[in-house]
């Protein structure tokens, strides 16, 4: 069962990625928390940080675009200069 949990946390990441690429960002953050649904130990590190990288990106993206309710310290070390 152990094995199926991590190639399906596996799956979702990768999907997650594929659809950060297409930058389809919240599609992506979606994946990544089924992901680590079904994540092991050794999985879970590396989807919460790049979960918590897109979702930095995602309101970076809506403060660059004008958006009142995010303020300029969210995107600090943010994807402002990208």
């Amino acid at each position: 069962m152990s094995r199926e949990n991590s190639a399906m946390a596996a799956a979702h990441r990768d999907r997650a990625e594929a659809l950060a690429s297409r930058g389809l960002y919240r599609r992506a953050i979606t994946e990544l928390t089924a992901a680590a649904m079904y994540a092991d130990v050794s999985q879970i590190g590396s989807i919460v940080v790049r979960r918590n990288e897109i979702s930095r990106r995602v309101r970076c993206v809506q403060r660059a675009s004008g958006d009142p309710r995010m303020d300029y310290d969210n995107c600090v070390g943010g994807g402002l200069a990208e």
